[in-house]
């Protein structure tokens, strides 16, 4: 078997809470290990951290069966390449983060090539598809949980594992600071204050902001004193949102949208 170069740390992570999640890993790993070069997929907040993404996570972004349909062959054609360039270049470990209908098939042929993989945030195999517990046997060798009760499941089913903590633990308080997230965003100390939350995703904003900003017309309506928060996730869902928001004039008059932000807006 080809002996690992060591060279690099190869990174998979897929969609906007994925790069978070990472976000919150990754500088830690990249300080510990100077030599090696931090590569693979990733978003914004990874990439700022000193990732070289070879694809951007948004790439992977896709909601429901008619969109996965849709973007197949592009998903399939990263997969593959992913899959390519991880065996040829042999890093000392492959991490994928979340994503398991993503990660898993890549990291079955990559662990198979004798390449070290860790996976952080265990696919959910106790809410459904227990069945999937096999392929992570096979596909990982250490597991990253986000959840404590997971470490007797995967104990029992013989998978390596360590319960790391959720990393939004960090971020969101016990006790939220309601007032002074209220001033932090210039919103009135009285009065319902909503958070609006249509996704992160485009398919996400064009399904779900409509419903969202239609149901808050018909609060606006019961109660004027109302003010909405949306947080953006990046600048081109910003401009989604806005497209549906300027369909409702009295719900755009009343809101606030934020750059980011969604941990404060909630």
């Amino acid at each position: 078997m080809e002996q690992l170069t060591n060279n690099s740390i190869i990174w998979a992570a897929g969609e906007n809470s994925g790069d978070y999640l990472a976000s919150r890993v990754l500088p830690a790993v990249a300080a510990s290990r100077p030599n090696l070069k931090m590569e693979g997929i990733g978003g914004d907040r990874m990439i700022q951290d000193g990732l070289d993404p070879w694809f951007h996570a948004s790439e992977l972004s896709v909601r429901g069966y008619l969109e996965v349909i849709r973007h197949l062959p592009r998903i399939l054609k990263i997969r593959r390449e992913m899959m390519r360039r991880t065996v040829q270049l042999r890093p000392a470990a492959y991490i994928g983060v979340d994503a398991p209908d993503f990660n898993l098939s890549i990291e079955e042929k990559v662990r198979a090539s004798g390449i070290p993989v860790v996976h952080m945030v265990a696919p959910a195999v106790w809410a459904w598809r227990p069945q999937r517990i096999h392929q992570i046997k096979r596909a990982v060798d250490h597991l990253l949980l986000i959840f404590p009760f997971e470490e007797k499941i995967f104990k029992e089913a013989g998978i390596p594992s360590t319960y790391i903590g959720h990393p939004l633990a960090e971020i969101i308080p016990m006790v939220p600071d309601t007032e002074g997230a209220r001033r932090k965003l210039n919103i009135a100390a009285q009065g319902p204050v909503i958070a609006i939350l249509p996704g992160s995703r485009k398919d996400e904003i064009r399904w779900c902001a409509p419903a969202f900003f239609g149901a808050a017309f018909l609060l606006l309506k019961q109660e004027p004193r109302t003010r909405f928060i949306v947080p953006a996730a990046d600048e081109q869902r910003k401009k989604e949102i806005l497209e549906v928001l300027n369909r409702f004039p009295d719900v755009e008059d009343n809101t606030v949208l934020l750059d980011g932000k969604s941990h404060l807006a909630m």
